[in-house]
């Protein structure tokens, strides 16, 4: 079974969800508009890099006046505490892991500049060189939310995995432990040999009063909502699909769609799109994406997917720097190609000004991070 795919190209690989893969048998209904359109390439629209320097840049989301606040989980360097012996551990050779506090959140306003919002957020590397931590930001009801991947088995005996709430002064309370809710609600079908004991967390969208969030490893989707917060699972992924590691995350009229990022090495357009009416029953699928991860969704009802890499030809393969692409899926079904030379991406969000941004070299380098804007205005 394949195993380790990132190492094997780049230096301190930092998305442990697409390392240590195994593939697995599906079963899936087709969705009757699964578009058969090629994707051609379009004039290609102008991407700007708007901030850099950032730590391993993950998802992110917009406030006031169109600032961005982005979820760094971290960076190698100060993750050091081991739990080994003190809980389960991430299977070797990912594992295990070593945790620290190096994971951060910044804003970055219109003119570029970054400031801290909080820092010392729990962090682990592991046994490849791999980041975790932070994963996602969501403003719900006016409040900022973090959705943290942490646990005893990436180095945090008494710091889980989490939704937090980051108040205006920086301190982020625990809303939702997600360790435990993950250690007590098993999937069907997780996979032995690539197990996270405290999971993978990877989108978090809001919409009303709830948060949607999906985990990687086991197979999860969930909505998070209530006062105290509580936990429901509208999809175990793992059931119906086996092991294809959903990842990013969008909310459309009553349905939730799900991007594949896929067990490694990807075969080219081996990815689908899931999609979940909003009460978690899978409705269909629409084939043909290589590592999806991430989505928007524009006034015009048109879709973007952010592909992390490509593959060159049509043989399995791995990241690659400067292979990752978005695809534009238009209202009839036809697929453009509408930016191209992305390294390593992990997030694509519709910014208020209308145009596309990307968390780009999210993996990859460290401290390589940035944010860039692909013009469609």
């Amino acid at each position: 079974m394949p195993r380790s795919p990132l190492l094997t190209r780049l230096p301190h690989a930092a998305l442990t969800l697409v390392v240590a893969l195994a593939a697995c048998d599906r079963s899936s209904v087709t969705d009757p508009v699964a578009p058969t359109a090629q994707q051609a390439l379009a004039t290609m629209p102008t991407q700007t890099v708007i901030a850099s320097g950032l730590w391993y840049p993950r998802g992110f989301t917009f406030g006031e006046h169109g600032t961005i606040y982005v979820a760094e989980a971290g960076v190698p360097q100060g993750n050091t505490i081991s739990t080994v012996g003190q809980c389960q551990q991430v299977p070797d050779p990912i594992g295990p892991n070593l945790g620290g506090a190096t994971g951060r959140i910044s804003r970055i306003d219109m003119n570029g500049t970054r400031t801290t919002i909080t820092s010392g957020v729990a962090s682990a590397v592991d046994a490849m060189g791999d980041v975790t931590g932070l994963a996602d930001l969501a403003f719900m009801n006016g409040k900022l939310y973090a959705l943290l991947g942490a646990g005893c088995s990436h180095g945090h005996r008494n710091d889980p995995s989490a939704i937090l709430w980051i108040r205006p002064d920086g301190t982020r309370p625990r809303v939702v432990n997600l360790s435990a809710w993950i250690q007590s609600h098993p999937t069907a079908n997780p996979e032995p040999d690539d197990f996270e004991p405290d999971g993978s967390w990877y989108s978090m969208v809001a919409q009303g009063s709830r948060l949607y969030v999906t985990e990687a490893n086991q197979g999860n989707l969930l909505a998070i909502g209530g006062t105290p917060m509580q936990v429901t699972r509208l999809a175990d992924v793992s059931a119906t699909e086996g092991h294809v590691v959903p990842t990013a995350l969008l909310l459309h009229n009553n349905d939730i769609v799900v991007g594949e990022l896929t067990p490694f090495p990807a075969v080219p357009g081996g990815s689908s799109l899931l999609r979940y009416g909003i009460a978690g029953q899978l409705r269909g699928h629409t084939p043909g994406f290589t590592a999806v991860l991430g989505f928007a969704l524009d006034g015009q009802g048109n879709q973007y997917v952010l592909e992390s890499f490509t593959c060159p030809d049509a043989n399995p393969c791995f990241p690659s720097p400067g292979s990752g692409d978005v695809v534009k899926i238009a209202h009839d079904g036809t697929r453009s190609v509408i930016a191209t030379g992305l390294s390593f991406a992990t997030a694509l969000r519709l910014g208020p000004d209308g145009n596309l941004y990307v968390a780009n070299f999210g993996y990859g380098p460290p401290m390589q991070g940035q944010i860039i804007r692909i013009a469609l205005h």
